[in-house]
């Protein structure tokens, strides 16, 4: 295992941004035998998804990426076939290509329900709007009922006869079913 000049296209996952195409299954210090780095520290053991050596792993030293980065580098694993390179390749693509999709699909998600919500306040105002018109018709109502009733008493207390108070009252409660309908049905 020679350390290589190409340690550092280790990873086209950086230049995508997508991360590893598969989570990794054991932590970078979980392996035996230990490598020390230059530093004298256990190095990390990778995977690299760049081009040039899909599903390849290696191992780096674990300050990596900072200034105290002693530059070590070494491949665990030989290079892949040319047919296994491609396969890798094209996998590790899909997959990208996968949680993309996702990604898009979540936020599209979130701006739907970040809508739907919207609506549903509107909604629940309007809700509320209709309500208070629909109280305050019922007390016009109410107040009409009340007067309606008023008028048959004083209808009746006059001695009238019956039929004569039956048809006024039923004259009074068109003209205001009259007035009342359409304020409702336009509002």
């Amino acid at each position: 295992m020679g350390e290589s000049s190409s340690s550092r296209a280790s990873s086209s996952a950086a230049r995508v941004g997508l991360g590893p195409p598969v989570p990794y299954r054991e932590g970078a210090l979980s392996y035996q035998p230990v490598v020390l780095c230059r530093c004298g520290l256990k190095a990390h053991r990778r995977i690299s998804w760049s081009d040039d050596n899909p599903g390849r792993r290696y191992l780096r030293c674990s300050r990596c990426r900072t200034n105290l980065d002693c530059k070590f580098f070494d491949w665990i694993d030989c290079e892949h076939t040319p047919f296994l390179k491609n396969l890798l390749l094209e996998l590790r693509n899909a997959v990208w290509e996968l949680q993309k999709e996702r990604a898009e699909m979540q936020q599209a998600f979130r701006r739907e329900i970040d809508e739907l919500k919207e609506h549903r306040q509107q909604l629940e105002v309007e809700d509320m709007c209709k309500a208070e018109e629909l109280k305050a018709i019922e007390k016009k109502l109410t107040e009409r009922d009340e007067l309606l009733q008023a008028l048959a008493l004083n209808i009746n207390a006059g001695n009238r006869s019956p039929s004569v108070s039956f048809v006024l009252l039923v004259f009074v409660v068109g003209v205001l079913v009259g007035m009342v309908v359409p304020s409702v049905v336009m509002g």
